[in-house]
C-alpha cells in the first residue's frame, strides 16, 4: 500500500541530488543570471532510472509521503469544509390507529468553505428521501450524491476559499404511528449549530428524544393549532417520539441500554480482550442475555455472579448465553474475558469489537475498545467506520497503549492489523576536518534517532582514519568498540532507542612535503542518513585549494560565521547529500604578511617633544612572535623610548645580527627587537612613546625641523598620520608635500592632522614661536597642604586658591612627588584639578605642571580665583626616611610644597599632617606655628589641633568664593565628608611660602621604650643605691628636666605619659623592696662609702657619736664610730 509513495519519496530524494550536481559545475563559470521559469516542474527517477516530470509536486506532497511510509498520522491541517449549522423543520400528520406514514421535513445546511476549488463535506441524513432537487444559495456550485461507503449523502462544493454556501433540501422521512403516539428517526451530520422544530397536531405532547440529549422545548405556533416540538444540539442517529402525554405510554417503559468497556491487549500472538458490560433498563424478570463475541474469539471466563449457561454460534460469529444478576432498577454489570489468535505478519486483520446484546435495540448499545501492545508491535487500522479516536479509561495509561476508539451503536467494527515494530535508525552527520602540516584530524558529530524496536549499536564507515575517542562515555560502551575491514561499530551500554548525540575524533597523518590530499566521506550506515554539513579547516599557514574536478557528492555552501577559536583559519563548506562522497584538494604553505599602519601624535611645547606612536599591526598565515624597530640615534641617546603591546611593557634588545632590509637609511640609526608576550596573528596593536627635547626657537622665528619616527621593520605601511598639538607660544606646520592635509578628520584648535601615502622615517616641520603676552599677577590666598601617612605610603593632597590675571597657571613639583611606575616617574599618577574638574596632560615627567585656564565670558570679569588641587599617593619608603625602610620604625619626614613662579605672594598656609593613631610628632617644623593644644581625652592627654578639616575646607572655598571663584556648592576639597578614622592630627601654619621643613615621627611604643627605661633605671638606683637618694643627686636631675621643659614646654604632657609606666614600675619595685627588708630583719651596719680600701688604713670622721637602735641589740655584732667588730 506504501510502495508507490516509498518509490516516490525515494526517487524526490535522489531529484535534489541531480538539481544540485549542476550547480558546482555552474559555480566555475561566468556568474549568468537567474530566470525563473513557470511552470515549476521537478522530475523523479523512475524504477529505470529515467526522469520523469511530475508537474505540481510540492515540498508537502513529499512530507506526506515520507510520513505515510513512516506510519505517521499526516500533518495537522484544517478541513477543506466546515457544517457551521444545521436546521431541520418538519410536519406531523394528524394521528391514526395504525399504519405508517411520511413525516414532510425541510432541512436547511449552512457550509463554510476553507479551500478553493471543489471539496466534499459528508452530509448522512440516512432515513431522509429527497421530493425535490436540491437548492443552493452561494458562490460557485453544488452537487449532491450518495456516499459510496453507504454513510448516507455527500455534498460537494466548487467555491472559493471562505466561501459561504446555503443548502436547502425538502424530503420526506419515515413515521411509526399509533393512535397514541408519533416515531420519527433521523441521521443528522454533526454541525457547530443544530436545530429540529417538528410540528404536531397533539397540544401539550410529551416527548422523548433517544439517545438522550438537552431536554426538548414545547411552544405554541402563531396560529394556534397543535403544538411545535424544538430540539437543540441534536446529531447522529436519533428517535423522536411525540405522544400523549394523559395516557403516559411514551415514557412507560424506558428502553434497555448496553454500555462496553473492553481493554485489547495483543502480544503478536493472542489477543485477549477484557470486557465490562453495563446494563441498564432492563425490564423485570430478564436473567439471561444473549451475546455475540468478536469474531473468531474464545470466552475464557465469566466472572462472578454473572455464569456461564451455554455457548452459542459458530467458530466464525461466536455468542454465549450469561445468566446475569438484575437488582430492582434493572441494572447489571457482567465482566467476560476471552482471547483469539492473531496473525503476526499483518497480512489478515483481526477484530477487536463485538459484544452486541440481543434484545436492545442497536442504537441504545455504546461502546469503547482500547488496544494495548506487549513488545515490540505495531497496529494498523484501514477504516474506522462508526468509531471515533477518544482518550483512554486509567486502566488503559500503561506502557504499550496505542489508541482508544468509541462507537455509539452497534454493529461496531474496526479491523486491525498485527505487525512487529521494527527499527528506524536515522542519522544527521556533522563532519569538521582540521588540516595541519602533519595530520588531519575529524570531529564526526551524529545525531542519532531511534524510532521502534531499541537498537544495540551502529555502524560507521570510516576508511583510512585512526580513532582517538568516541564520546559520550555514559552512553558509548568504549570498551567494545572495534573496527574491522573499514567499518567502526560503535555499541552502546544500553539499547539505544530516542535520539542521542555521538561524536567520533579521529585522525590520519600525512607527510609535511604532500601537496595532494583526499580523503572519504565517513558512510553511516542507518536507514536514512540526512544531509550531512562538512567543513574543512587549514591553519593559518597552509591554503587548500578544492579540486572541483575531483570532489564528488559535495555541494559548495556559504561559510558559516568562524568561532572564536577558528581565528583567521581559512575555512570550506560542503553539504554532503547521499554517502558517496569524496573531498580532493592540493595545499600549500603561506609565508607570513605583516601589514601596519601607524598614527603619530606629538605634542610640543618650548622644552620637549613627547611623541606616540600607535602601530596598528595585521598579521596573516603565521603568527608573529617578535618585532623589529628602526630606532633613529636622536631618540636612542634620550633613553626615553618605552614599548607596549596589550597592556604588558616590551623590552627591546640589540639582535646579534641587524638585518637592514626594510629599514630607512639613516645614519645612526638602531635596529631593536622587542619580543611579544603572546604571538599575534590577526589584528593588534603595539605603542611606541618617547621624548626629545625642543630645540630653542627664537621669537618670532621659523625653523626648519625633522621630527624622528620609530618604525617598524619588515612590514607594509599601509597608511601613516601624523598630528600635533602645539603649546603656547609655538606653532607648527609641515613642510613639503610628502604629508597632506586629512581632510577627512575635523581639524580643532590645538590639533591637526596629515597623512602619508608611503613610509616616512621623519616628519619636516616647521616651528615657529611668536611674542608671550606678559604673565599676569598671581597671588595665593589660601593654601591648604594635607600629608596623610600609612604604613605603606604617603599621600599628600595640595589644595590652592588662587587669584591670577594670567592665562595659565604654572608650577613645579618636589622632588619625589611623582609616583614611580617600573622605576619611572609617571606623570599620569599625579591628580590635578581645576574648580573640581580633572586637568589631564598638565603633569610632565620632569615634575613641571602647567593649567591653562579657561577664557572668561565676554562680559564676565576679567580674572577671579580658582580652586587648584593637587594629589598624589606614593611608596612611603621612598618618600620619607624611614630607618631601615621597616613601618613603625622613626621617620624623619620631609615636607616640601610645590614651587610657583618668581613673584607669586602666597598669604597663609595650614599645613595638616595625619598620621597612625600610635605616631607622634616629636620634632615639629622650626619655622612653622603649631595649632595644637594640650586637653583631656578621657583619661588621657591629647593635643587637639584648634582647627578642623570642616574650617580648613571652609576657608579654602570661601577664599575663592569671595574672589568671584567658583560658587560655594561647586568643588571643594576633600575633607567634610571623610568619615572618621582612626588617626592623629598635627596642623602647623605659616605666612608666605612655606619653604621645607623636616619633622620626626616616633611610634608610641619607641617613645615609651626611651621615656620610661631611663625613669625605670633611676627609680630602680634610688630604691637600691643610697648615694642616689642625696639631695645633690636629686637636686641635680630636678635641675636637668627643668631645663628640658623650658625647651620644650609643648613635649611635657607627652613626656610626662610617657614616663608614667617608668615612674608605676619604680613605684612598685620601691614597695616590694620595703616589704622584702621588713620580713628579713635590721641589716648589719655597712662601712662608710668614705672609708679607704685598704683595711689597715681608716678615715676616721670628727668625733662623733652615731646610736642606731638595730645595732645596740644585733646578736651577730654591732658597730660604733670608729669601731669594728669581729
Amino acid at each position: 500500500m506504501v510502495g508507490g509513495p516509498l518509490r516516490a519519496a525515494v526517487a524526490f530524494g535522489l531529484l535534489l541530488v541531480a538539481a544540485t550536481m549542476p550547480c558546482a559545475a555552474a559555480a566555475e563559470g561566468p556568474p549568468a543570471a537567474v530566470v525563473e521559469v513557470a511552470p515549476e516542474i521537478y522530475y523523479l527517477r523512475d524504477e529505470a532510472g529515467q526522469l520523469v516530470p511530475v508537474p505540481g509536486f510540492r515540498y508537502r506532497d513529499f512530507v506526506d509521503l515520507l510520513r505515510l511510509k513512516e506510519g505517521l498520522p499526516g500533518l495537522p491541517e484544517p478541513p477543506a469544509a466546515v457544517l457551521e449549522k444545521i436546521a431541520v423543520q418538519g410536519r406531523l400528520p394528524e394521528a391514526a390507529r395504525s399504519g405508517e406514514s411520511v413525516c414532510e421535513l425541510s432541512i436547511t445546511l449552512t457550509v463554510r468553505q476553507t479551500r478553493a476549488g471543489w471539496v466534499s463535506l459528508p452530509i448522512e441524513l440516512g432515513g431522509f428521501i429527497f421530493t425535490s432537487a436540491p437548492r443552493h444559495e452561494g458562490e460557485g456550485r453544488c452537487l449532491i450524491d450518495v456516499d459510496p461507503k453507504g454513510r448516507g449523502y455527500r455534498a460537494w462544493l466548487d467555491g472559493g476559499e471562505n466561501s459561504l454556501h446555503t443548502i436547502v433540501v425538502v424530503g420526506n422521512a419515515a413515521i411509526e404511528s399509533t393512535p397514541i403516539s408519533e416515531s420519527v428517526r433521523l441521521h443528522l451530520p454533526n454541525a457547530t449549530a443544530s436545530l429540529l422544530e417538528l410540528r404536531t397536531p397533539r397540544n401539550d405532547p410529551e416527548v422523548v428524544v433517544r439517545p438522550a440529549a438537552l431536554p426538548p422545548r414545547i411552544d405554541r405556533p402563531a396560529d394556534g393549532g397543535g403544538s411545535v416540538v424544538v430540539c437543540d444540539g441534536i446529531s447522529g442517529p436519533m428517535q423522536i417520539i411525540v405522544g400523549s402525554r394523559e395516557q403516559g405510554i411514551v415514557t412507560g417503559g424506558a428502553a434497555p441500554q448496553s454500555m462496553v468497556e473492553s481493554l485489547v491487549l495483543i502480544d503478536g500472538h493472542m489477543a485477549v480482550t477484557e470486557a465490562v458490560l453495563r446494563l441498564e433498563n432492563l425490564p423485570p424478570g430478564q436473567d439471561t442475555l444473549r451475546i455475540a463475541l468478536p469474531p473468531r474469539s474464545k470466552l475464557n471466563r465469566v466472572r462472578p455472579p454473572a455464569m456461564l449457561v451455554e455457548r452459542a454460534g459458530d467458530d466464525d460469529q461466536p455468542a454465549v448465553v450469561v445468566r446475569i444478576d438484575r437488582d430492582g432498577d434493572g441494572r447489571a454489570t457482567l465482566e467476560l474475558v476471552c482471547e483469539r489468535a492473531v496473525d503476526a505478519t499483518g497480512a489478515t486483520p483481526f477484530e477487536p469489537q463485538g459484544f452486541a446484546v440481543e434484545g436492545i435495540p442497536p442504537w441504545r448499545q455504546r461502546g469503547r475498545t482500547s488496544l494495548v501492545t506487549e513488545g515490540d508491535w505495531q497496529l494498523e487500522w484501514d477504516q474506522l467506520g462508526i468509531n471515533r479516536r477518544v482518550d483512554p479509561p486509567p486502566a488503559a495509561r500503561r506502557p504499550g497503549f496505542v489508541a482508544a476508539f468509541a462507537y455509539d451503536a452497534q454493529p461496531a467494527a474496526l479491523p486491525v492489523r498485527v505487525r512487529p515494530r521494527g527499527s528506524r535508525v536515522v542519522i544527521e552527520p556533522e563532519y569538521r576536518y582540521e588540516i595541519g602540516a602533519t595530520r588531519i584530524a575529524l570531529d564526526a558529530r551524529l545525531r542519532v534517532s531511534v524510532r521502534g524496536a531499541p537498537v544495540s549499536r551502529i555502524v560507521v564507515g570510516l576508511e583510512g582514519w585512526g580513532i582517538d575517542e568516541v564520546e559520550p562515555a555514559g552512553l558509548v560502551d568504549t570498551a567494545a568498540i572495534s573496527g574491522e575491514s573499514s567499518a567502526l561499530s560503535i555499541p552502546f551500554q544500553q539499547p539505544l532507542s530516542g535520539d542521542a548525540l555521538v561524536e567520533i575524533r579521529c585522525g590520519r597523518s600525512i607527510d609535511r612535503s604532500q601537496e595532494r590530499i583526499g580523503w572519504k566521506m565517513p558512510v553511516p550506515r542507518a536507514d536514512l542518513v540526512g544531509p550531512a554539513s562538512v567543513v574543512i579547516l587549514s591553519d593559518s599557514d597552509i591554503e587548500v585549494i578544492p579540486d572541483t574536478e575531483a570532489i564528488r557528492g559535495l555541494v559548495r555552501q556559504v561559510v558559516p560565521a568562524p568561532n572564536r577559536d577558528d581565528g583567521d583559519r581559512m575555512a570550506l563548506a560542503y553539504r554532503l547529500d547521499g554517502t558517496d562522497g569524496v573531498f580532493e584538494a592540493t595545499r600549500r604553505f603561506l609565508q607570513r604578511r605583516v601589514d601596519a599602519g601607524v598614527a603619530v601624535q606629538a605634542t610640543i611645547d618650548e622644552s620637549d617633544t613627547l611623541v606616540e606612536q600607535v602601530i596598528r599591526l595585521d598579521v596573516a598565515h603565521v603568527p608573529l612572535e617578535f618585532i623589529d624597530f628602526v630606532v633613529p640615534a636622536a631618540v636612542a641617546q634620550t633613553e626615553t623610548l618605552e614599548l607596549r603591546q596589550g597592556g604588558e611593557s616590551l623590552r627591546p634588545f640589540e639582535p646579534q645580527a641587524a638585518a637592514a632590509d626594510g629599514s630607512p637609511d639613516r645614519e645612526g640609526a638602531r635596529r631593536l627587537r622587542a619580543l611579544l608576550p603572546v604571538p599575534l596573528l590577526g589584528v593588534g596593536e603595539c605603542i611606541v612613546r618617547f621624548s626629545i627635547p625642543t630645540a630653542t626657537i627664537p621669537p618670532e622665528t621659523t625653523v626648519a625641523e625633522d621630527l624622528p619616527l620609530v618604525m617598524p621593520a619588515d612590514v607594509r605601511i599601509a597608511r601613516q598620520t601624523f598630528s600635533v598639538v602645539a603649546k603656547d607660544p609655538l606653532t607648527i606646520d609641515v613642510r613639503g608635500d610628502v604629508w597632506t592635509r586629512d581632510a577627512a578628520v575635523q581639524p580643532t584648535v590645538s590639533q591637526r592632522t596629515w597623512t602619508a601615502g608611503k613610509l616616512q622615517g621623519t616628519v619636516p616641520l616647521a616651528v615657529s614661536a611668536r611674542p608671550q603676552a606678559a604673565v599676569g599677577e598671581t597671588v595665593i590666598e589660601a593654601a591648604w597642604l594635607e600629608t596623610r601617612l600609612l604604613p605603606d605610603r604617603r599621600d599628600d593632597v595640595f589644595s590652592y586658591s588662587i587669584a591670577t590675571s594670567a592665562e595659565r597657571i604654572a608650577l613645579s613639583l618636589p622632588a619625589g612627588f611623582i609616583p614611580l611606575r617600573d622605576g619611572v616617574a609617571d606623570p599620569a599618577a599625579v591628580e590635578v584639578r581645576l574648580d573640581g574638574k580633572l586637568v589631564r596632560g598638565a603633569v610632565r615627567a620632569d615634575g613641571r605642571v602647567t593649567v591653562e585656564l579657561p577664557r572668561p565670558a565676554p562680559n564676565g570679569p576679567a580674572g577671579g580665583a580658582r580652586l587648584l588641587k593637587l594629589e598624589s599617593s606614593r611608596s612611603r619608603r621612598s618618600a620619607d626616611g624611614t630607618w631601615g625602610g621597616v613601618p613603625g620604625m622613626p621617620t624623619f619626614l620631609r615636607l616640601e610644597p610645590p614651587l610657583f613662579p618668581e613673584g607669586t605672594l602666597l598669604r597663609r598656609f595650614y599645613w595638616e599632617l595625619r598620621l597612625e593613631s600610635d605616631e607622634h610628632v616629636v620634632v615639629p617644623p622650626g619655622r612653622w606655628t603649631a595649632q595644637q593644644r594640650w586637653g583631656w581625652d578621657g583619661w588621657w592627654l591629647e593635643r587637639i589641633p584648634i582647627v578642623s578639616r570642616e574650617v580648613l575646607s571652609a576657608w579654602v572655598r570661601a577664599n575663592a568664593s569671595a574672589a568671584g571663584g567658583p560658587p560655594e556648592g561647586g568643588p571643594r576639597a576633600r575633607g567634610p565628608n571623610d568619615p572618621p578614622l582612626a588617626e592623629r592630627r598635627a596642623v602647623f601654619s605659616g605666612v608666605g611660602a612655606p619653604g621645607t621643613a623636616r619633622v620626626l615621627v616616633v611610634p608610641t611604643w619607641l617613645l615609651v621604650l626611651a621615656v620610661s627605661g631611663p625613669v625605670l633605671g633611676i627609680g630602680l638606683a634610688m630604691v637600691y643605691r643610697p648615694l642616689v637618694r642625696r639631695p645633690a643627686v636629686v637636686l641635680s636631675i630636678a635641675a636637668g628636666l627643668a631645663m628640658a621643659a623650658a625647651a620644650a614646654p609643648d613635649l611635657i604632657p607627652l613626656v610626662a605619659m610617657s614616663a608614667a609606666p617608668g615612674v608605676a614600675l619604680s613605684l612598685l619595685a620601691a614597695v616590694l623592696h620595703a616589704l622584702v627588708n621588713r620580713g628579713a630583719g635590721p641589716a648589719p651596719p655597712r662601712f662608710s662609702p668614705f672609708s679607704s680600701a685598704d683595711p689597715s688604713t681608716r678615715y676616721l670622721p670628727n668625733p662623733s657619736i652615731v646610736i642606731a637602735s638595730s645595732a645596740m641589740h644585733s646578736p651577730a655584732g654591732g658597730t660604733v664610730a670608729g669601731r669594728s667588730a669581729p
